[in-house]
């Protein structure tokens, strides 16, 4: 009974949906690229970010992205790419993990740009805004992100070295929107109108498989007759007779 009120409310309250596209830049092969591991003011590095919403609450599982290697890199390369998601503020650091080449599906569009897809360990987020960010640490093995051929927000953002500081728009990626989608499934909320149908359906289950004790007469002797004089099963029709008649 637990267990089958368990699923029921499971299924009604949080059902998800199949994997989708959540957020999109456009993609478009032969676009400029931001480099996000490049060394304008060595040792410190670039790094570029832009930001997706989240319309509802969903569980991230995959970005995609349009990104330019060396070709070297895909064959020999050692550096992970790492791929992180910031709040709104770029404050805190929400979700990290590193990618070799070969954890990622790679696929070439137009050299020396390739559609990226890395495979997420599932990250859970609530609705609002977010900013992700591509990143290689070695500036040998240097790593760029494709523009989107199609401006929507322009809120990404290209920063240098271990502060984050903005770089000068007129020398940066900033401003612009880069190439990417954010993929996962939404997970519903319930409504307070179907939450307090899966109580009642929940209290209707628990009725059902409620057992009363045993009653007793009004001689404390054992359960209440089950029968009409005769021996039989009570009749309902015979029994509103018999009640007429002692009256």
């Amino acid at each position: 009974m637990r267990k089958a009120l368990g699923v029921l409310f499971n299924v009604i309250a949080f059902g998800s949906a199949d994997a989708a596209i959540l957020y999109e830049h456009q993609f478009a092969p032969g676009t400029p690229q931001a480099c996000t591991s490049c060394i304008p003011q060595p040792p410190q590095l670039n790094r570029v970010w832009d930001a997706f919403d989240l319309s509802a609450p969903a569980e991230i599982t995959a970005i995609e992205a349009l990104l330019g290697f060396d070709v070297s890199y895909l064959t020999s390369g050692t550096t992970p790419i790492n791929y992180s998601i910031w709040d709104q503020t770029r404050s805190t650091k929400l979700f990290t993990q590193d990618f070799l080449p070969n954890q990622l599906t790679i696929n070439l569009v137009q050299a020396p740009s390739y559609d990226v897809v890395a495979q997420l360990t599932p990250l859970p987020l609530n609705a609002g805004t977010y900013y992700l960010s591509i990143f290689n640490g070695n500036q040998i093995e240097a790593l760029g992100w494709n523009v989107s051929p199609v401006t929507l927000s322009g809120r990404s953002v290209q920063t240098i070295g271990p502060t984050f500081a903005p770089l000068p728009s007129e020398n940066s990626a900033s401003g612009r929107d880069m190439a990417f989608r954010v993929i996962g499934e939404a997970t519903a909320v319930p409504e307070p109108s179907t939450a307090l149908l899966v109580l009642i359906g929940a209290f209707a289950l628990g009725a059902l498989g409620y057992r009363t004790p045993a009653q007793s007469d009004i001689t404390g002797h054992g359960r209440l007759p089950r029968c009409i004089p005769g021996g039989e099963r009570p009749n309902l029709r015979a029994l509103a007779k018999l009640l007429r008649d002692r009256r």
